[in-house]
């Protein structure tokens, strides 16, 4: 009996520990909580956390719900939950690395930071740590009220252009990804046919086809804003979801196997290019056919544009669909036309030559661009498998915040 009653207290003690923690009020508006800072004259505890972070779960169910760190964090600050990812423009102010990181924010603008407290660093933080941290930061708020300011991030529309600014500095990967999906396996076969579209319409009919096809991609990313926008209070789920996707598809461009599978698509889709590219008859057909070939270039180039549009999902924004979805379609085509004009002088060199060894020359160009396309869509498998398991893991926060903003 005697230790059922000592389970029982030890238990009554435990939620409450746990229920003291919960009682902890969390601002999210960081403008909101620098206000509040200004008026009630409190320090600001800042955190930085992800949504898909192992370590900020460990801090929060460890560190956060230590009772002393509660007693002197619920006495004697301003607390505000930043979401990194959400909040990367203001993430790259405060300079963080990675997450968990937390800051202390005094009321005159001073950051309690390595600068001045030489144990603080970033990461996860014990009970121990923290608490010190706190109980420093306290130190020296009541030692000095008019230390300079080490950081000023108290204007909404700083934090606002900072933050629209994160999806901006991704753009040149992105780019670079359009131009090596021209090197799929299932685009190379297609060379010769639009070389002879390009030789036989004018630069307007050439300008159009590439305006159909730039469209049905901008198209793409609006629509897979619009979902990851609606998808919003499921945004954990989904970024769980997407990275998983993000690492098949780093697979799928590896593993020569399964790369295979595009080469017998793109057998179907030459014959349709075949048919309809020497038979277009209005400047609206040729926007219509660029139009279409967008679409049925989907499945050739999957695993590259599908990782782009996990990335449009995450963020969750029509407009911002649109423009990365605008710059991979104009990396890709850009690469297109620029790889036709190798074809080209390829191909009036190896038109002067005669009988098999004309044929030899051919095949062997052919295979030497289609063995670079090759390394180049396994890099981006790399690449992407990397990523994407760094991102499972909460670490891949480091790399994103490394970006710098423009």
């Amino acid at each position: 009996m005697k230790k059922i009653i000592v389970v029982f207290m030890a238990t009554l003690i435990l939620l409450a520990g746990v229920s003291w923690a919960q009682e902890l009020l969390w601002m999210e508006d960081y403008d909101e909580a620098v206000r509040f800072l200004e008026e009630s004259g409190k320090p600001l505890f800042t955190y930085f956390y992800s949504e898909t972070c192992f370590y900020c779960e460990k801090f929060e169910k460890e560190t956060l719900r230590d009772p002393g760190v509660v007693k002197l964090l619920e006495e004697n600050f301003v607390l505000v939950m930043i979401n990194a990812r959400r909040e990367a423009g203001l993430a790259h102010a405060y300079g963080i690395p990675g997450t968990p990181t937390v800051f202390v924010r005094l009321p005159n603008g001073t950051v309690i930071d390595y600068r001045l407290w030489e144990n603080w660093h970033p990461g996860f933080m014990s009970p121990k740590e923290l608490k010190e941290y706190l109980s420093f930061s306290l130190k020296y708020l009541k030692a000095s009220k008019t230390n300079g300011k080490t950081v000023e991030l108290s204007s909404t529309e700083r934090t606002e252009k900072e933050s629209e600014s994160q999806p901006l500095a991704i753009l040149p990967f992105i780019f670079v990804a359009g131009m090596i999906s021209a090197f799929s396996p299932c685009i190379l076969p297609l060379l010769p046919l639009l070389f002879v579209f390009q030789f036989k319409n004018s630069f307007r009919r050439i300008v159009l086809m590439n305006a159909g096809l730039i469209l049905s991609f901008t198209l793409l990313g609006v629509v897979t804003g619009s979902i990851g926008w609606l998808l919003t209070s499921w945004r954990a789920i989904l970024e769980k979801i997407a990275y998983i996707a993000m690492v098949g598809f780093g697979v799928f461009l590896l593993v020569d196997k399964l790369n295979s599978y595009l080469i017998r698509v793109s057998s179907v889709i030459s014959n349709f290019v075949g048919r309809k590219a020497g038979s277009l008859g209005s400047d609206f057909g040729v926007f219509v056919f660029g139009l279409i070939l967008g679409v049925l270039w989907f499945p050739c180039i999957g695993p590259i544009v599908g990782a782009v549009l996990v990335y449009i999902m995450i963020l969750g924004t029509p407009s911002v669909g649109f423009l990365v979805m605008l710059i991979y379609a104009i990396g890709f085509a850009l690469s297109i036309y620029l790889t036709v004009r190798i074809f080209e002088k390829a191909k009036a060199r190896i038109d002067k030559l005669r009988g098999s060894k004309r044929k030899r020359e051919e095949k062997k160009f052919r295979k030497k661009l289609m063995s670079r396309g090759r390394i180049l869509e396994k890099l981006a498998g790399i690449f992407l498998i990397v990523l994407g398991v760094l991102m499972l893991s909460g670490y891949g926060e480091i790399f994103l915040l490394m970006i710098p903003t423009p």
